[in-house]
């Protein structure tokens, strides 16, 4: 179930709410005025991608959704008959098996994290 905005949320993840339900929905208008057809990637953050580390350091944390603001996209998207592909599940899976998909010291894909979303 996707969380409503405003319940435990800022104002500010409200104001970004906002700006992306508009920008979805403009770029969803635009994509059919010209016959296109649009899809939104949804690719992990990577606390979502090793929440299961994050919950064992930090076990207050462990009730939180850390995929509350992919979903909200993805409830977007699908409202403007857009198309979604979220690679969180995928990122998940393979952090769990161990696999090192981020650098170390920043919070990009490394090589194996890029092969993994191509």
């Amino acid at each position: 179930q996707v969380p409503e905005i405003g319940v435990g949320k800022t104002p500010a993840d409200e104001k970004g709410a906002a700006l992306t339900r508009e920008a979805i929905r403009r770029a969803a208008a635009i994509t059919r005025e010209l016959g296109a057809i649009l899809v939104v990637l949804l690719f992990p953050a990577r606390d979502q991608a090793y929440w299961h580390i994050l919950t064992q350091l930090f076990p207050d944390r462990a009730q939180g959704d850390p995929d509350w603001r992919t979903k909200l996209v993805a409830q977007f998207s699908r409202e403007e008959g857009v198309r979604v592909l979220d690679l969180a599940p995928v990122f998940r899976q393979r952090a769990m098996a161990g696999e090192q998909l981020y650098f170390r010291l920043d919070r990009h894909w490394n090589p194996r994290g890029n092969h993994l979303a191509a």
